[in-house]
């Protein structure tokens, strides 16, 4: 079952912070197998986090999409560009 990338308040509110700043933030599940589905609207639930901006890792564990957002970062045009490569 893949994860449903819910956060708290807290972890929402940072996150959108880092957004405004033009940075990118990609998640990941911790699910054994699948990606993330943002399901739930509320403040801290990944459809939410998704509409404004968040990035899913699709079927990465997390570990590399860690390693993969550098590599897309300087690979990509502006960090609004590492979208295509996730």
């Amino acid at each position: 079952m893949p994860g449903l990338e819910n956060v708290t308040r807290g972890i929402a509110d940072a996150i959108d912070r880092t957004l405004e700043h033009g940075i990118p933030v990609v998640v990941a599940s911790r699910c054994r197998a699948g990606g993330v589905n943002g399901v739930y609207g509320t403040a801290g639930g990944g459809k939410q986090r998704f509409e404004k901006g968040v990035l899913p890792a699709g079927d990465l564990p997390a570990w590399k999409a860690r390693l993969k957002l550098p590599l897309a970062l300087e690979a990509a045009d502006g960090s609004a560009a590492v979208s295509e490569f996730f």
